[in-house]
């Protein structure tokens, strides 16, 4: 016999690394309020605002990462926040 027999381990025996999580390519709605730190309602002020676009065709709004980033990225969040929608004017007397 050959005394270096080649041993095998039970699948049970090895330790399962756990796979990575794969990298989110968009968000929901809630995830973006939470990375943005604002609430639902405004994520969907700023969709209404065309400030995000979400994802045509699918269900539920899913807005593309790099929306979401730049977005949480820009200095004049509370500017953008603020500001009246687009087209809209008061012109009151």
């Amino acid at each position: 016999m050959n005394s270096s027999s080649a041993h095998f381990e039970h699948p049970d025996d090895i330790a399962a690394a756990p796979a990575p999580a794969p990298e989110k390519l968009t968000y929901s709605v809630a995830e973006a309020a939470a990375l943005l730190g604002v609430s639902r309602p405004t994520v969907y002020r700023l969709i209404g605002r065309h400030v995000l676009v979400p994802i045509p065709g699918m269900r539920h709004k899913r807005l593309p990462k790099r929306q979401v980033r730049r977005l949480g990225d820009a200095e004049n969040l509370a500017d953008m926040l603020s500001a009246a929608p687009a087209g809209r004017q008061d012109n009151l007397p």
